[in-house]
Parts: structure tokens; sequence; C-alpha cells
């Protein structure tokens, strides 16, 4: 079987027709098809002048967005604020539970552990009386007078006293101190 190998130059430009060969692995034919012949080229000219510029072309799409940065330092902290106005009180709360006992203050001989009313209570009428310390010794009010001018606190000795406070019969007292501050003979006169 045989090949044919076809060989034909086409037109290009302006010239002369020639014929066509047409060749196999046998041999060429030796009729001859017209062929174009392509003149030889003369020198090249000079380069013509650059033309106007063309118009710009419009904007790209956007670009995808990149990724985020990282957060940035701290800023410091500002000044403190001007404090509010005050509320209003509230309530009172409950009182406290009671504190335990104190300790017992030093004992003096001096204290005062009672009182005495010589020839007892008299009905409607208010009597003197004495003080009973705590080394037992009893101590009394003297004045210059029923209305009081230099008063002044005594302790009484063991002798024999009356009260002053009235000089209605029947309601003054008199009594005795013994050598143990105890009271005896006390009477109304």
């Amino acid at each position: 079987m045989g090949k044919i190998l076809f060989i034909s130059v086409f037109i290009l430009g302006c010239g002369t027709v020639h014929h066509e060969v047409v060749c196999t692995l046998k041999g060429c034919n030796s009729e001859r098809s017209p062929i174009v012949k392509v003149p030889a080229d003369g020198i090249d000219g000079a380069n013509g002048v650059n033309g106007i510029a063309g118009v710009n072309g419009s904007d790209g799409s956007d670009g995808i967005d990149g990724a985020n940065g990282s957060d940035g330092i701290d800023g410091s902290d500002g000044s403190n604020g001007i404090n509010g106005v005050n509320g209003i009180a509230g309530t009172n709360g409950s009182d406290g539970a009671n504190g335990s006992n104190g300790v017992d203050g030093v004992s003096s001989p001096y204290q005062i552990t009672g009182l005495v009313d010589p020839c007892g209570a008299t009905p409607g009428f208010v009597n003197e009386v004495l003080l009973r310390l705590t080394n037992g010794m009893l101590v009394a009010s003297f004045s210059a007078n029923s209305a009081g001018a230099n008063t002044r606190l005594g302790v009484l000795l063991p002798g024999m006293y009356q009260t002053t406070d009235t000089n209605t019969p029947g309601k003054r007292c008199r009594f005795t101190v013994n050598a143990d501050f105890s009271l005896s003979n006390e009477e109304l006169f």
C-alpha cells in the first residue's frame, strides 16, 4: 500500500503561479499543478512611529480579605472617677448581746453598804439616816442649820447622839453608837 506525500504551497501574496508536483514512495508524478511562487523579500523598512496610547482598562475586582491581625497590648488603667452622692442612712440594727461581767473592783473599807435609820421609820415623816461603810463605821451629815449651811460628812465614834430633823416632841431620836458601831438605846423623845 503506498502512501502519498502531498506537498502544496498556498498563495501567500502576489506572485507567479507554478504547478504542483505530487510524490509518493514510488516516485513523483510528472503532472504539474499550478502553485504560487512568493517573490523574494526585500530589505525591511524603518519602524513606524508609536501609536497613541490606548484607553485605560476598567478596575479589576477586589481581592479576598486578609486574615485578622493579632490584638495589641492593653492600654494603661484610667484614673478613678468621682464618687457618687451618699445614699440615705439605713435603719438601725438590733442591739448586740450583753457582754460578759467585768472583774469586781478592789474593795475599799470606805464603800457604802447600806442605810441605818435610828429609831426606825416614823410614818408621814422623812427621818435623818446614817450611812454604813464596809468596815462597819457609821457616817452622818452635819450642817450649821436646818437650811443645810456648811454641810459636811463625819464618822460617828462610839458615844450618845440625837437626830436634829425636827423639834416636834416624840419625833426626835436618841441613840448610842457602840464600839462595834452597832446602835443601842434607841428612843423617841
